[in-house]
C-alpha cells in the first residue's frame, strides 16, 4: 500500500506518541492521518472517516485495544490493523491470536519502545486481502470488467526469494495484477472476489500461468535460472485434467517443470481431498515441486505434511514477524524449521521486514527470505533493474 493510497488511524492514549507516529507518516508521505486517544473514539471516526489502516495500542482508557478489535470484528472492518503495545509478550501474542481469529488483516505488532523504520516497512509491505465497502479502500470490479479485460488487463509482478546462506536468488513468485486505465495497478482484492463468485477462477488461473511462462521462457538463462512460483487455487486442486492441462503448456513454451512450483495454502485442502490428493500427486509425478504458503495458519496444519507431497514450506508472516519480541512466536518458527528439516524440506521465511528478522531467521537455519527488506513485488522490467542491482546490493546484507 502507498502513502497516497492509504487512510490511517492512529489510536493510542499518549499525545505524545500520537504526534511522533503521526510526524513520521507524513514525512514518508502519508497525508490522510486522523487520530484518537482510544477505541471509543475510534470507533466513532470510523463512522464518518474513510480508513484503510489502524495503529492501535492495547491497553488504553474507555475502551481498550482488546475491546476496540472485537469492535472492528463485529463491523467487519475490512482494512489493515497494526498493534503497538508496552504490555509483556505472552498478553501482545495472545492478542495477535485475537486478531487472526476475528479475520481482520494483521500487519503485525511492535513492542515499546520501536523504531519508527520498521513502521514503516510493515505499512509498505501490506496489501488488502478484502474488498472493502462505503468506508472506502480498493474498488471492486466488475464481472463484466473481469471477462472483458482480463487478456488486456491482468500481469503479474515478481518477488524473488533469496538464499539467507549467499544471498543468491533461488526463486520468483508471480503475483496477480490488475492495470487499470489510469496506469494503477489493483491487488487481488478487487478481481479474485469477483472472480470466485462467477465461475471465474478457472479462466484466471489459465491467463495466470500463461503469463508467468511467458515471462520465464524471456528470464530463463541456464544454469541461473531460478524458481518460478505459481499460487494456485483451492478451485485448481479439484480439477482433475490440470496436471495434463499445465504440462501441455510448459511443452508449448519449451519449458521444463521442474524449474516450477505450485504454492498451495492449507485452507485450499480442505474440500474434495480424494480429487485434492489425486491431483497433487499427478503434479509430482510431472516433476512440479509443490510448496506449502502460510504454514501455521491453517487449522489441520500437520495433517497437510503427512499427506502433501510438498518440496518447500513457506513460514508465514504472522509469527516470523514476532519472532524477536514474542517467545511463543519464536518457539513456533523453530519447531518448523526442525521440522522442515527432519521431512526434508526447504524453508522460506515470509515478510521479512528488517535485517533484525533475517538475521534470526538464518541463525534459526531457515534456507531462504522474501520480504520488503530485499525486494516487494514489482514488474517484469522492474525485476531486470533489480536483478542487474542485486549483485551489488546483496553485499549490504551477506559476507562475501
Amino acid at each position: 500500500m502507498t502513502p497516497q493510497e492509504a487512510n490511517v488511524l492512529i489510536v493510542d492514549d499518549n499525545p505524545l506518541l500520537r504526534r511522533a507516529i503521526s510526524t513520521c507518516l507524513r514525512k514518508a508521505g502519508f497525508s490522510a492521518i486522523e487520530q484518537a486517544e482510544n477505541g471509543a473514539t475510534a470507533a466513532d471516526k470510523l463512522g464518518h472517516c474513510p480508513v484503510d489502516v489502524i495503529i492501535c495500542d492495547i491497553n488504553m482508557p474507555e475502551m481498550d485495544g482488546i475491546e476496540f478489535i472485537r469492535h472492528l470484528a463485529e463491523i467487519d472492518f475490512p482494512g489493515g490493523l497494526l498493534m503497538v503495545t508496552g504490555e509483556e509478550e505472552s498478553l501482545a501474542s495472545t492478542v495477535s491470536s485475537m486478531i487472526h481469529a476475528c479475520r481482520i488483516d494483521f500487519l503485525g505488532l511492535l513492542l515499546k519502545p520501536f523504531d519508527t523504520a520498521d513502521l514503516l516497512r510493515l505499512l509498505a509491505a501490506y496489501e488488502p486481502k478484502r474488498v472493502k465497502g462505503r468506508r472506502g479502500g480498493p474498488r471492486q470490479l466488475s464481472k463484466e470488467q473481469v471477462v472483458a479485460e482480463m487478456d488486456s488487463s491482468l500481469d503479474l509482478f515478481m518477488q524473488p526469494k533469496v538464499s539467507l546462506r549467499t544471498g543468491a536468488v533461488t526463486g520468483i513468485e508471480f503475483l496477480a495484477r490488475w492495470r487499470t486505465d489510469e496506469g494503477k495497478w489493483l491487488t487481488p482484492a478487487s478481481f479474485i472476489p469477483t472472480c470466485e463468485e462467477n465461475g471465474l477462477m478457472d479462466q484466471l488461473t489459465e491467463r495466470v500461468i500463461d503469463r508467468a511462462f511467458e515471462i520465464a521462457k524471456s528470464l530463463g538463462d541456464g544454469q541461473d535460472t531460478p524458481f518460478f512460483a505459481i499460487n494456485i487455487s483451492a478451485a485448481t486442486l479439484v480439477d482433475l485434467t490440470f496436471p495434463d492441462r499445465l504440462q501441455a503448456k510448459a511443452r508449448k513454451f519449451d519449458l521444463s517443470l521442474d524449474n516450477f512450483i505450485l504454492e498451495i495454502t492449507e485452507a485450499s485442502i480442505l474440500g474434495d481431498l480424494r480429487r485434492n490428493f489425486e491431483v497433487l500427486s499427478r503434479l509430482r509425478l510431472k516433476r512440479i515441486t509443490l510448496a506449502i504458503d502460510d504454514f501455521g495458519t491453517g487449522h489441520s496444519t500437520l495433517t497437510q505434511l503427512q499427506h502433501v507431497p510438498a518440496s518447500e514450506l513457506k513460514l508465514d508472516r504472522s509469527y516470523v514477524s514476532l519472532a524477536l519480541a514474542d517467545h511463543r512466536s519464536r518457539a513456533i518458527l523453530e519447531s518448523a524449521v526442525s521440522l522442515a528439516r527432519k521431512l526434508g524440506m526447504r524453508t522460506v521465511a515470509e515478510g521479512v521486514e528488517t535485517k533484525d528478522i533475517m538475521n534470526l531467521t538464518r541463525d534459526l537455519g531457515v534456507d531462504d527470505l522474501q520480504g520488503f527488506l530485499i525486494c516487494p513485488p514489482i514488474s517484469e522490467k522492474d525485476y531486470i533493474d533489480w536483478r542487474q542491482d542485486w549483485t551489488t546490493d546483496k553485499k549490504r546484507f551477506f559476507a562475501a
